[in-house]
């Protein structure tokens, strides 16, 4: 089954005039790779949204600027409030939810569950749409570039752990796993009372809030009512607690976050350990037998769902 990738890989490829890709949000390596699909011949204009913040945490490349410029016969468009996803080329046209990140088109493993329809040539409002896209847009140049590269340094740039390749954290918070190793701290930078915390402390729950990305302004009790809801949800959190119905050691919990790619697998069963005793301590059960951690689903956690 192609991705989503390929699939507008192919749209494109099709063109023979111009090519129109919209999305909030772009990151260089993917647009580069539809890039090279489309004929050269063809103009092609890019249109994304660049807020600060948000290319701060990695969501956005600035650099795509230079891939446009890199190509030629191309343009940059920012419109402050995008949220639309479309793909035009020539007058075939593909909507959907996916930005262009190899995330959202399908090209890494657990990629996000994404949609783009291609409407073909009868996509009846693409005038009106593509009249407002431009009417509220700016087109880049060097100084505009140059602009939003000089207030970048003014921002925190959110890090990636060693395993940056599995990790994708902005598009899909499924393909990431709690890094702050002392979770009681994760409130102390969100509520910006972080002065106490080390630069690796500090720097590990800027990774993890920009992945949960809770709303501002909650009181201590319910920012943790608030990351134990997101981590029940949480695709290896749910896999970690059907492992578990039946009792379970460390070094078998160990191997399964290994099989599911953690680099330090230990590590990352001990960061789980530590966050599901802060923030959700009623659902699993720990205690040490014959030098080992064991752990298993409370009883409370079995009643209420049934035995399950």
């Amino acid at each position: 089954m192609n991705s989503l990738g390929d699939e507008l890989v192919e749209i494109v490829r099709g063109a023979r005039q111009e090519c129109l890709l919209a999305a909030p949000y772009i990151k260089r390596d993917t647009l580069d790779r539809l890039l090279a699909a489309i004929p050269v011949s063809c103009v092609v204009r890019v249109v994304t949204r660049w807020r600060i913040d948000e290319i701060a945490m990695g969501v956005s490349d600035l650099e795509v600027w230079n891939s446009v410029v890199e190509r030629g016969n191309a343009e940059l468009w920012l419109q402050p409030t995008l949220h639309a996803k479309y793909y035009r080329a020539d007058d075939r046209v593909a909507i959907g939810s996916a930005n262009l990140t190899n995330s959202a088109l399908g090209w890494r493993p657990n990629a996000n569950l994404e949609i783009l329809h291609d409407m073909g040539e009868c996509y009846s409002p693409r005038e009106a749409f593509e009249g407002a896209l431009f009417d509220r847009s700016t087109k880049v140049d060097s100084a505009l570039h140059e602009s939003f590269v000089a207030a970048l340094e003014a921002f925190p740039r959110a890090p990636r752990p060693p395993s940056s390749d599995e990790i994708d954290l902005f598009e899909d918070r499924g393909d990431w796993r709690p890094v702050l190793r002392f979770p009681e701290n994760l409130f102390m930078l969100y509520a910006g009372d972080d002065q106490d915390l080390s630069t690796a402390a500090r720097d590990a729950a800027a990774l993890d809030l920009a992945a949960l990305d809770p709303p501002a302004g909650l009181f201590e009790e319910q920012f943790k009512r608030w990351v134990g809801l997101a981590l029940l949800q949480h695709p290896e959190f749910r896999a970690i607690d059907k492992f578990v119905i039946t009792s379970r050691r460390f070094g078998e919990m160990r191997d399964l976050l290994s099989e599911r790619g953690a680099a330090d697998a230990n590590r990352a069963w001990q960061t789980w350990m530590r966050w599901i005793l802060h923030f959700v301590p009623e659902r699993l059960s720990f205690h040490t037998a014959n030098y080992s951690e064991i752990v298993s689903r409370s009883s409370t956690s079995v009643q209420s769902q049934g035995g399950r």
